[in-house]
């Protein structure tokens, strides 16, 4: 089965990490489980590990600390009351990421085998990381380490007797392909050589018997890709123990992930994996909790990809053959990391989880049946809590607490619990926030927030209940005291009943361990002041701790100023470039005055703003089409107005739109604006449309065009024509018909080409002898012939020449046969005044002649 859940979380920021603490660790804190207030133990640098044993050998916990960036693990002795003693440091390679404690070589003192993890540089090159054996000396101190095996990248180590002969064993998971190896102890501190019992990338390890045969059994997460390089999911196998050192193959519980890719990804990975077990469901077998991370990558510009890790915690319950039921989700956090510990923080005989992710931190108390009860987280005092935990009973009273790093003070902070062990712890809880159309806003932190409210406004608020046990809590009471100036409106419980107005009683009957209930307030305020609604819970079950059974939040209620915005305009519909005034007003209708009231303005596009005029306050000059007034204060029932005008040049529609606001709540924000429009039309006017702009016509010949005169702006009048030709001469002629039209009727031009036949042409342009020169021709003629007559012996030379002239001179007069001459082009202004001409209007058509 599949456990595939994607958030589009944003990565968790270092602002959260340094902003907040583990919710599970203020004195006063609600529930049963208690805790004292946080204790800090500075340690080595970055601490990446930590772990509780006796190291001294006086039969208290002590806890150990690795520490990544001093290369050192710090060891706090306890005092025996839960407070510890300055750390004494030893060396312990480079770079610690996790440790496992034992005694390996039978003298009765603890030792440790810590692993430095190898590293891949940018430039590719890999540093092998390394697992090191310190001996202890029984005093917190260690001799030299000592490597006893070098994995490329070792990353998990589980401690236990594998083949059963009182020796300790180690298994050591290597994330760079290595596998499971296992080193079975010789009980003088030395190991016999490694053995590979699962291949690939192993990144979590878990022991334990899960299949009920006496034999220590192996779970592991290794990671696998599936579908391509970049997505890795995390399969979970169980390596059945034979008891002698050997296993059984691995069968598969679970693969976290998936086959394919988001569409939505680029890249998908499932990391940082944590193996934790416990009876969960009271059924006497291991189950198990699996803490992960996953990231997911968005389709963006490489080395810009923000990752959006979350942090999962998934619940498998054992059926005792070493086969698990399918996976339930029971905690998730943002973040990069979250560490997990299981114990019972509620003395309830229920195991419990502490889970603390980055800075927030939460206890998941059992139910008893492999679900859990999450109890909300508390915010405190700034701090670099980091991901790691573990719970032990560090002050002998049977309770366990809690031991988280400190990332940001290189410390170690101890919370001790003080839960009882008795009756029914109750807890009452506000919500965190406070809603309704009555609250305008919280201001302060935690328990001190003064909640701004509006009187007569709807106040919405939900209440619960815990009873983080150790027993069930029977004839629970949850009572609300209204003081004079809240009222009553209505009241829902998850289960029970409630009754009452001024004083409300809910009587929620029995709550069992562990559990909650839910009741939802809706109240209103009637008066201005500050106001405090106060809450107590109690029952006929022994309450051991009653530091959490009230709770109460302070109201600033104020009257509220409705302030309603109106307008009007001068005309609603005008004429292009006539000035409309609009005016404005802003009245207050109360209750309360109205102060620092502003009116915004969103001015008519495109139009000319002029004579800007407030009556109360001032008008900043328009800015980038709009306008802001600062007004000041409006009593009760006044009005404040503003006008200015407004002038559109061409035809369309001119929009204001208002807004006001005022210091003062305004429970009615339906009347805080207003818009008003005025249609901007055209002036009367006319213009000419003929049908066509080009006439070719031949000569003597007419043509006609047809003549439209469209009005706009309710024009009626009566237009006259005239037309005029212009080109060379002889031009066309022109004529209208009718001379005078309205809009909407037609009117025809007629022009009008010569007939040039009757008229003299051009020599160049006739095709025969020009009747110009046949005068000439004539008298040349006659003139030959006289001379001949003459003298016929004289004159007998000159016959030829007159012959000559006679026959040559038609054709070199224009005689002959060339072709017909080219267009003429005129053009025909045609114009159209109206009344009296003070409105005129013309056109022009070309005309070619032929």
């Amino acid at each position: 089965m599949n456990v595939r859940t994607i958030k589009g979380l944003a990565w968790f920021s270092a602002a959260l990490v340094a902003g907040h603490l583990l919710s599970l660790a203020f004195a006063g804190r609600a529930g049963a489980t208690d805790f004292a207030a946080p204790v800090s133990y500075p340690v080595g640098k970055s601490p990446s590990a930590i772990l509780i044993g006796d190291f001294n050998g006086d039969a208290r916990p002590d806890l150990a600390v690795g520490n990544a960036g001093s290369n050192d693990v710090s060891i706090l002795l306890n005092n025996g009351d839960g407070t510890f003693k300055a750390a004494v440091n030893s060396s312990a390679g480079t770079s610690p990421q996790n440790m496992v404690s034992g005694d390996f070589n039978g003298d009765g003192k603890l030792d440790l085998v810590v692993i430095n993890s190898g590293v891949i540089s940018s430039s590719g090159t890999s540093t092998p990381g390394a697992v090191l054996f310190l001996l202890g000396n029984g005093d917190a101190t260690f001799q030299a380490p000592v490597a006893i095996t070098a994995d490329t990248f070792p990353v998990s180590i589980a401690v236990a007797d594998f083949n059963e002969d009182k020796k300790l064993d180690l298994l050591v998971g290597d994330n760079g392909g290595g596998g499971l190896t296992l080193l079975l102890g010789k009980g003088d501190g030395t190991f016999q050589p490694g053995t590979q019992i699962f291949g690939g990338s192993v990144t979590a390890v878990l022991t334990g018997d899960f299949n009920g045969d006496k034999h220590l059994d192996v779970v592991i997460g290794a990671r696998s890709h599936t579908f391509n390089s970049k997505l890795t999911a995390l399969a979970l196998s169980l390596l059945a123990g034979n008891g002698d050192g050997t296993f059984q193959p691995p069968a598969t519980i679970d693969t976290v992930g998936s086959p394919s890719l988001p569409s939505s990804a680029s890249s998908w990975t499932v990391s940082s994996p944590q193996l934790v077990s416990g009876d969960f469901n009271g059924g006497g077998k291991l189950d198990l909790l699996l803490r992960y991370v996953e990231i997911v990558l968005g389709n963006c510009i490489p080395l810009f990809c923000e990752p959006q890790p979350v942090v999962h915690v998934v619940r498998y319950l054992g059926n005792g053959d070493g086969t698990f039921g399918p996976p339930l989700g029971v905690a998730a956090s943002e973040g990069n990391a979250g560490g997990v510990s299981v114990a019972e923080f509620n003395a309830d005989g229920k195991p419990d989880f502490a889970f603390a992710a980055f800075g927030l931190g939460t206890l998941h108390l059992g139910h008893g049946d492999g679900s859990f009860l999450a109890l909300p987280p508390l915010t405190g005092p700034p701090t670099g809590i980091g991901p790691l935990v573990a719970a032990a009973d560090l002050n002998g009273d049977i309770l366990p607490d809690i031991a988280v790093t400190d990332l940001t003070n290189n410390a170690v902070v101890v919370f001790l619990n003080h839960s009882p062990t008795s009756g029914a712890d109750l807890n009452l809880r506000l919500a965190g926030t406070i809603g309704g159309p009555g609250v305008t806003q919280g201001e302060g932190t935690g328990t001190e927030i003064i909640w701004d409210v509006v009187v007569g406004g709807e106040i919405d608020y939900s209440v619960t209940i815990l009873n983080e046990g150790p027993h069930d809590a029977t004839g629970v009471l949850l009572t609300e005291s209204l003081p004079s100036g809240l009222k009553f409106i209505s009241v829902q419980p998850s289960q029970g009943t409630c009754s009452g107005t001024t004083t409300i009683t809910c009587d929620l009957g029995t709550m069992t361990d562990v559990s909650t209930a839910t009741v939802n307030f809706a109240i209103t305020a009637t008066a201005a002041g500050t106001l405090t609604d106060a809450l107590h819970i109690s029952a006929a079950t022994l309450d051991a701790n009653s530091k959490n059974d009230s709770a109460s939040f302070t109201m600033k209620a104020v009257l509220p100023a409705d302030l309603v915005a109106s307008e009007s305009s001068s005309a609603n519909s005008v004429v292009a470039g006539t000035q409309v005034t609009y005016t404005i007003k802003i009245k207050n209708n109360g209750p309360a005055q109205a102060t620092n009231v502003v009116l915004s303005d969103a001015l008519p596009a495109g139009a000319t703003i002029a004579a800007i005029q407030a009556r109360q306050g001032s008008c900043a000059p328009p800015a980038n089409g709009s306008m802001s007034c600062e007004l000041g204060t409006l009593a009760v029932s006044s009005t404040a107005t503003v006008s200015f005008g407004a002038t559109l040049s061409a035809a369309g529609t001119m929009t204001n739109a208002v807004g006001v606001s005022g210091s003062e709540p305004d429970t009615d924000g339906s009347n805080n604006g207003a818009s008003l429009d005025v249609t901007v039309t055209a002036p009367p006017d006319f213009s000419i449309s003929p049908a066509t702009s080009n006439l070719t016509l031949q000569r003597g010949a007419s043509a006609s065009v047809v003549l439209s005169f469209p009005a706009q702006g309710g024009f009626a009048g009566n237009i006259a024509l005239t037309c005029a030709v212009t080109g060379p001469s002889p031009a066309p002629t022109c004529g209208i018909s009718p001379a005078s039209v309205t809009p909407g009727n037609t009117a025809t031009l007629t022009v009008t080409a010569p007939n040039l036949a009757a008229t003299l042409a051009p020599f160049q342009t006739s095709g025969q002898f020009s009747a110009a020169a046949w005068p000439l021709w004539l008298s040349l003629s006659v003139f030959g012939l006289v001379l001949a007559k003459k003298s016929a012996k004289e004159s007998r030379h000159w016959w030829l020449p007159c012959v000559l002239i006679a026959a040559i001179l038609p054709a070199a007069c224009g005689g002959g046969s060339s072709g017909p001459p080219p267009p003429q082009n005129f053009t025909v202004t045609i114009t159209a005044a109206a009344n009296a001409g003070a409105m005129q209007h013309t056109t022009q058509i070309s005309v070619t002649v032929q």
